[in-house]
């Protein structure tokens, strides 16, 4: 039996953290859209201090040397460096750390950094040293990355498809070959993880139009 489609890739901490990306997406809107409106409450009950979102912005970042920001003190130094700093780990250290730790993972799975990805009717095999059989049925989600299209199964297992490693096919034949084969359930998985945060953006409009 010949696969539809083969894609080959070798195996990095590095891919391993840009995937780690598109896992986290949404918990860095998250984050962001959480610090920004603990801002906002912060900014309102300091506003003997601070009368103004851009009074508090220029009074911050117009001082005059690191030593006078790092002592600066009051709403300011409370509400904006804890997010820049927050955020700053989430997408610099974060990704990195976890793509250690996924890297002995996918070797726990299929053994051997190079990879390759045989599409067939049912199911993908993921071919190493041994090899791994994953049914379309058992797929969660899909991502995608600058570098890959990563596919998300059961059991926290995670396919990444390198773009510039089609031996058979293209990307987009991959993605519409997918999109025949993904389940109710994965398309409603796709679509609700996205639902908290719709929830939270939409409170955070309200709470900024009732200010």
């Amino acid at each position: 039996m010949y696969s539809y489609i083969t894609n080959k890739y070798t195996l990095t901490k590095e891919m391993c953290a840009e995937l780690e990306l598109s896992r986290i997406d949404t918990g860095i809107i998250f984050v962001s859209m959480t610090f920004t409106f603990v801002f906002m409450v912060l900014l309102s009950s300091a506003s003997d201090i601070f009368p103004s979102l851009p009074d508090a912005a220029h009074a911050y970042f117009s001082s005059p040397s690191v030593g006078t920001i790092l002592e600066f003190s009051g709403a300011a130094g409370i509400t904006f460096v804890p997010p820049v700093v927050a955020i700053w780990c989430i997408i610099k250290a974060f990704p990195k750390l976890v793509g250690e730790k996924q890297f002995k993972e996918h070797m726990k799975l299929v053994p051997g950094i190079n990879r390759t990805a045989s599409f067939y009717d049912t199911y993908v095999i993921i071919e190493g040293k041994f090899s791994k059989k994953l049914p379309y049925k058992e797929l969660r989600r899909i991502g995608e990355t600058r570098n890959y299209y990563i596919l998300y199964f059961k059991e926290n297992i995670i396919l990444p498809v390198d773009k510039a490693g089609f031996c058979k096919g293209s990307l987009k034949e991959l993605k519409a070959f997918l999109k025949e084969r993904r389940t109710w359930k994965s398309r409603i998985f796709g679509v609700v993880r996205y639902f908290p945060l719709a929830v939270l953006f939409v409170f955070f409009c309200y709470m900024l139009w009732t200010r």
